[in-house]
């Protein structure tokens, strides 16, 4: 196969401001070690231990987004142990001063993490979960995550500060693409194009991309290589590709 030019295409998320909640209420007591906060800070070893309510006692726990939100599922991670684990889990929207119940999800025991999909879509600033175990005794819940909308990439070349965008890059150097020859070394860097990955002698191919200019903060959703072939062949070929994760990579010497 022979590729006469590559492209790579960066698409960056608009950032969410304001979309991570925050825990504004929970059931119970907690120590500096079993907040509910553990809930939230991504860390599967910590949990909310609430204590001090009667057995069989359903723990509550809310949350609060910075902007109203649409949520489309949930994840919860437990203990696993079989006797904190969720078996049922209610979940609430706030509309005005009431908490309104959108869903009854049904978890299993022993389960580690577990995802819901809701059928209808949930748009609310705070939200509220009530959890109920077969044993009676307390939820230990070690992560609640709310699942948001994905976002595309506004059609745009270039991003700005700020805002998200799609980013793409061509080779633009005669030092950023390179073909060296597997047996004897040879480097050429004059090609017109790049042969992936025999040209007289199996080759090992090297492309550097320039000038990616990404705000810093910015997230990366999804990113790609686009090859344009200028000549084909009738055989298979099996690639490996490599990636160099740096910021500045050397020219191709």
């Amino acid at each position: 196969m022979t590729i006469n030019w590559i492209l790579l295409i960066l698409c960056i998320l608009q950032p969410l401001h304001g979309a991570v909640p925050v825990v504004t209420y929970s059931d119970g007591s907690t120590t500096s070690t079993t907040s509910p906060e553990n809930v939230l800070d991504g860390n599967p070893n910590t949990y909310w231990k609430p204590t001090g309510k009667n057995k069989n006692y359903r723990y509550s726990i809310e949350f609060r987004f910075g902007q109203t939100t649409t949520v489309q599922g949930l994840k919860v991670g437990a203990m696993a142990d079989n006797s904190h684990d969720p078996v049922r889990i209610e979940v609430f929207q706030k509309n005005g001063n009431s908490w309104d119940k959108s869903y009854t999800l049904n978890g299993e025991k022993k389960k580690l993490l577990q995802e819901w999909t809701f059928s209808k879509d949930i748009v609310a600033q705070e939200f509220g979960l009530r959890f109920t175990t077969q044993s009676g005794w307390a939820p230990y819940i070690s992560t609640v995550e709310f699942l948001q909308p994905s976002f595309e990439c506004p059609a745009q070349q270039r991003s700005v500060s700020g805002t998200g965008g799609v980013v793409k890059v061509k080779v633009s150097d005669s030092y950023d693409d390179a073909e060296e020859c597997v047996n004897s070394g040879d480097v050429s860097r004059t090609s017109s194009d790049l042969e992936l990955t025999n040209d007289g002698c199996d080759q090992i191919v090297g492309i550097r991309f320039q000038d990616i200019r990404i705000p810093q903060s910015q997230k990366i959703s999804h990113s790609y290589i686009e090859f344009e072939v200028d000549e084909t062949g009738s055989g298979s070929i099996d690639l490996d590709i490599q990636v160099q994760a740096t910021s500045s990579p050397c020219t191709l010497r």
